[in-house]
């Protein structure tokens, strides 16, 4: 479509022209449109069905236009207190704010979020320490090393994902230390290790599902449903990670820590 803008404004004598060329809205219907600028008293869009002779014209020359085809404005109250204030677009007026993204985070939020990316990298940390176990040569199981190896990605990307949402909500991530269960398999003989090292997962996957519980109760408690739907999916996913482990130190027991050890250790291969 070809097309032409016409700018003009109305003063207290006469017109006053930007462009002299006109805007062509439709080659079938030869309409053109003049356009005025807007002011808090009063603005008019123009629609001509007929063309003009020359240039654009100010809304004073078209009283020939018929009402279908002149959209108006109608003056807007500006005043303190005007219920139409509340539906005006506002700009942020910050010059350097520390975050763009921010609509009403929470610091306490931001603090119960940082925490818990400590929680995740915390259980990383120590699936990764079992996958070392189970992975020297003393050993020598790879299924297992293999499965806490899988855990430990696992936890990492939970980690990474939360801290993603916190730079999305305007949060600033802050790493804390990560504070270590031990683990004592200096004591524990060579047939009994994959039981304590399972019990050990089933522990860690509900120290996690507690602690996804705290973020989603201050959520809760600062009424941030957004964050509370976020949360809601990880403890969905832990449900079904504590129901696994427990169902695997179940089976461990059940076959015994020798050959049936071996078997499960074949099939997590």
């Amino acid at each position: 479509m070809a097309a032409f803008m016409g700018i003009s404004y109305l003063n207290t004598s006469r017109c006053h022209f930007l462009h002299k060329r006109q805007f062509v809205i439709d080659k079938k219907t030869s309409k053109f449109l003049n356009v005025f600028p807007f002011s808090r008293n009063n603005s008019h869009i123009s629609v001509d069905s007929k063309k003009p002779n020359s240039g654009p014209r100010c809304l004073a020359e078209n009283q020939f236009t018929s009402g279908k085809e002149r959209l108006e404005f109608a003056p807007v109250d500006w005043s303190e207190g005007s219920p139409v204030k509340e539906l005006v677009f506002q700009r942020d007026e910050r010059e350097e704010p520390e975050t763009r993204v921010d609509v009403g985070y929470d610091r306490r939020c931001e603090e119960a979020l940082n925490n818990h990316i400590c929680v995740e990298y915390t259980a990383s940390y120590v699936y990764h320490g079992l996958f070392a176990f189970f992975n020297r040569d003393t050993v020598a199981l790879p299924g297992f090393a293999k499965y806490f190896n899988e855990q430990s990605l696992e936890e990492r990307q939970h980690a990474h994902e939360f801290i993603q949402y916190q730079n999305a909500r305007g949060g600033r991530v802050v790493l804390k230390p990560i504070a270590l269960p031990e683990m004592g398999f200096e004591s524990v003989n060579a047939t009994s290790d994959v039981l304590y090292a399972m019990d050990l997962h089933l522990q860690l996957e509900k120290y996690v599902y507690r602690k996804l519980l705290q973020l989603h109760k201050v959520a809760t408690e600062t009424e941030d449903v957004q964050l509370q739907d976020f949360v809601e999916k990880y403890l969905e996913h832990q449900v079904g990670a504590i129901k696994v482990a427990a169902e695997y130190v179940a089976q461990i027991k059940r076959v015994g820590t020798g050959h049936g050890v071996y078997d499960i250790d074949r099939k997590l291969l």
